[in-house]
């Protein structure tokens, strides 16, 4: 698993900073970087707030017994995760209607440089 996720993160990064001025590189790579953190950030609290808010409506529905509670964390989780999937499946279509297939070519005629990280 940790060699896709290399190669995922790899080529995604080239993807994003791909077009950059040489003057630019370093900016670019920092701003597809602090996204990637403010990203994270968002995404790990809005999953929280689903979580707790499926948490919550489980136990007013099932009472407050401790296997309420235990079946509500449960629930809790596979309410988080069912939403995870939904969006990296919207974010997989998305990246599919968006980014075109091939190799990145640069516009003034020099063939880009891919980095195998």
């Amino acid at each position: 698993m940790g060699l896709g996720l290399g190669l995922v993160f790899s080529a995604a990064m080239n993807t994003a900073t791909y077009g950059a001025d040489q003057a630019d590189a370093g900016v670019a790579s920092a701003m597809v970087n602090t996204c990637q953190q403010i990203g994270g950030s968002i995404g790990t609290a809005l999953l929280n707030t689903i979580a707790a808010g499926a948490l919550s409506s489980y136990l007013l529905s099932h009472g407050h017994s401790l296997q309420a509670q235990a079946g509500g964390a449960v629930h809790s989780y596979v309410v988080a995760f069912w939403v995870a999937a939904a969006i990296f499946a919207g974010a997989a279509v998305l990246c599919g209607l968006i980014l075109r297939p091939g190799v990145l070519k640069s516009s003034g005629g020099q063939a880009a440089v891919v980095a195998a990280l």
